[in-house]
């Protein structure tokens, strides 16, 4: 097990399911075992993006190598509810680092191990690293019309870009307001306490 805590989140994770067929069966192929644990992340989410393969140890232990992520930051906890007993660190690295884990090459090459199922991607992978994914989610929540208020309730991490969003949401509402617009302006008179406040206030 690891030692991450398990309230801990992050966009990208490392994985090690051991014995994957006290998940799927002895029936299972092993092709099979990595599509269903990557189709089993990507369900209902389909903003995720996944990666896996499948190997046999060195002590002839079978296990899978999975990389999840999630642009929305995924908790260890829920990791672990849906694949029980599985090994997790948080990805530390670039996104080049994330796709030779998973191929198996470079630093991350394993001679002892026999990969029976080569990498197996699900969209693109990403890194943990910088700010910009971030940046980019905010970008893409205003333009489909997000208040600043309904995208900080998204995500927690989003808060501490509150001006950065509250000033980018001022500037696209002044740019989608043209400058010049015909306009009906009503005055509404009448003695103090006949009821002009509560009639604009209804308005």
């Amino acid at each position: 097990m690891s030692n991450v805590p398990t309230t801990q989140s992050a966009r990208t994770w490392f994985c090690v399911l051991n014995s994957p067929r006290t998940i799927w069966g002895e029936e299972a192929t092993p092709e099979e075992m990595v599509n269903a644990a990557l189709d089993l992340w990507i369900k209902d989410k389909p903003r995720r993006t996944c990666a896996g393969n499948y190997e046999i140890g060195d002590t002839g232990n079978e296990h899978l190598h999975l990389v999840l992520c999630d642009p929305q930051k995924a908790r260890f906890s829920a990791i672990q509810k849906l694949f029980p007993g599985i090994h997790i660190e948080p990805m530390r690295g670039t996104k080049e680092d994330a796709e030779s884990y998973i191929r198996k090459t470079g630093r991350f090459e394993e001679k002892a191990h026999t990969i029976v199922v080569p990498a197996i991607f699900r969209g693109e992978i990403v890194s943990n690293q910088g700010h910009r994914t971030d940046l980019d989610e905010v970008q893409r929540l205003l333009m489909e019309g997000y208040t600043p208020n309904e995208i900080m309730d998204r995500d927690v991490s989003f808060w501490r870009h509150e001006k950065l969003i509250r000033r980018a949401f001022i500037r696209m509402k002044n740019q989608q307001t043209p400058p010049l617009r015909e306009i009906t302006v009503y005055w509404h008179v009448g003695k103090a306490g006949s009821g002009k406040t509560y009639t604009y206030i209804k308005l």
